[in-house]
């Protein structure tokens, strides 16, 4: 079993998906339990790629499918969008790929300490970019998700959500962002979004930091 936390979702059809969840909301307060690695990783040893917030999870499901040696971990509040990656991943039989149903604001810990192998990189793309003043503690970003030598990649379309995860990177002595602003992806493929943005010219903003 491949896809953690969503003991109610049929796997029959997706239904109507939520644009946005308030992750801030009693639900999601609760840290996600880690899952027994051995069970979901056929080798938990091999590094780890984590992708906050990972929406459909094409991007993770197609890395997986081309880099056998890592190991692929998404996560995301939207329920219905994990239990669909799951299924995907079950047909597929790739043990490298991982889904998990929840909010990682309150859940890094408890899913990284026990995790076995190293954590190669971090990304967070194209975030929900929560406008509003109120809203700022809702982004996903926390400096201290990783260890020495790790990577940790973000990216959006909308240059203010851009700017303020640069400047929290900025903030922090544990990064440094040896390339500058704004680069060309580090991943060999685009998420659905990106992609979609860039056929119509629009610009997207990524940057590339190291975890010291």
């Amino acid at each position: 079993m491949i896809f953690w936390g969503h003991p109610s979702t049929s796997e029959s059809g997706l239904g109507k998906v939520r644009q946005h969840v308030n992750p801030l909301g009693p639900h999601f307060r609760t840290p996600i339990k880690a899952p027994d690695w051995k069970e979901v990783y056929e080798h938990p040893e091999q590094d780890l790629h984590i992708d906050l917030g990972c929406g459909k999870g094409r991007l993770l499901f197609e890395l997986a499918g081309m880099n056998k040696d890592m190991n692929y971990l998404g996560v995301e509040i939207r329920e219905l969008l994990v239990a669909r990656a799951d299924r995907w991943t079950r047909e597929e039989g790739r043990r490298n790929c991982c889904f998990v149903y929840g909010n990682i604001n309150v859940s890094v810990e408890s899913l990284l300490s026990s995790y076995p192998g190293k954590i190669r990189m971090v990304s967070v793309l194209m975030p929900d970019p929560w406008f509003k003043k109120r809203h700022q503690k809702r982004r996903l970003l926390q400096p201290e998700l990783v260890q020495q030598g790790a990577q940790f990649f973000v990216m959006s379309d909308v240059k203010e959500c851009a700017e303020s995860m640069i400047e929290i990177m900025d903030a922090s002595p544990l990064f440094d962002n040896w390339d500058g602003k704004w680069i060309e992806s580090p991943l060999p493929i685009a998420t659905e979004r990106e992609g979609s943005c860039m056929s119509r010219g629009e610009s997207i903003y990524r940057a590339l930091y190291t975890r010291l």
